[in-house]
């Protein structure tokens, strides 16, 4: 999640933290008298800082020192970056019944026009999002209950939205389906763009995937989480 921050802040926050540990270092024992023991001192004050980095923000679990203090100061979750960490439910609209209509329609003798397509009713199911994020690593799955799929991130980013005051979920998954129709892949690839919420703790954007590309049956649509559990 670091990569969220902009990178004058970024700098602060290892910067000055760093400064402090040496600085009492430097109290602590002496001020180094040659050079050699100021690389001594300023490795041994950038280990205490590394130690400390990966105990404060390594982890993601409910009491990571780091989300604790997101907990206690939810101001963190726009100053830095926000929480995301938790069980996210909701649904996906997708465009698969426009597409099956254009599928259908190319199979028989009937014809299509193309001026109803954007009526038909988009197909709605659930989803289920597990996030799993520090300061050094940011994962998400999905569980889609039409499919039975499973997605796993492969690239994942929480960035600024630069439009709005806010930030914007970005990323890229591959989903394995089990027992793949001739209208499905065993394996796909797909990415998510979605703006967040941090009053409501939601997730509103859309997707897109390149199953059965070569077919023409990609599919499109909304995505909309809520966070159920942190």
């Amino acid at each position: 999640m670091y990569a969220t921050l902009p990178l004058g802040r970024l700098v602060s926050v290892l910067v000055w933290p760093f400064g402090l540990i040496l600085v009492g270092l430097i109290a602590f024992w002496q001020f180094p008298a040659s050079p050699l023991a100021w690389i001594r001192t300023i490795g041994t004050a950038a280990t205490i800082w590394a130690l400390a980095l990966l105990l404060l923000a390594g982890s993601s679990g409910r009491f990571a020192p780091w989300r604790v203090l997101w907990h206690w100061f939810p101001v963190f979750n726009r100053w830095f970056f926000p929480d995301l960490n938790g069980t996210w439910e909701g649904k996906t609209s997708s465009n698969w019944p426009v597409v099956k209509s254009m599928l259908d329609a190319a199979t028989s003798a009937g014809g299509l026009d193309a001026a109803t397509l954007e009526t038909i009713p988009l197909q709605d199911d659930a989803i289920t999002v597990t996030v799993k994020a520090s300061l050094f690593y940011f994962r998400l799955t999905a569980k889609l209950s039409n499919t039975g799929g499973t997605s796993h991130s492969r690239t994942a980013l929480v960035a600024k939205d630069p439009h709005h005051d806010g930030f914007q979920l970005q990323y890229l998954f591959s989903q394995d389906t089990p027992d793949a129709g001739f209208t499905d892949d065993a394996s796909h690839l797909g990415a998510v763009t979605a703006d967040l919420d941090l009053d409501d703790w939601e997730m509103n954007g859309y997707y897109w995937t390149r199953r059965k590309w070569r077919a023409g049956l990609s599919t499109a649509g909304k995505l909309t989480l809520r966070r159920v559990a942190r």
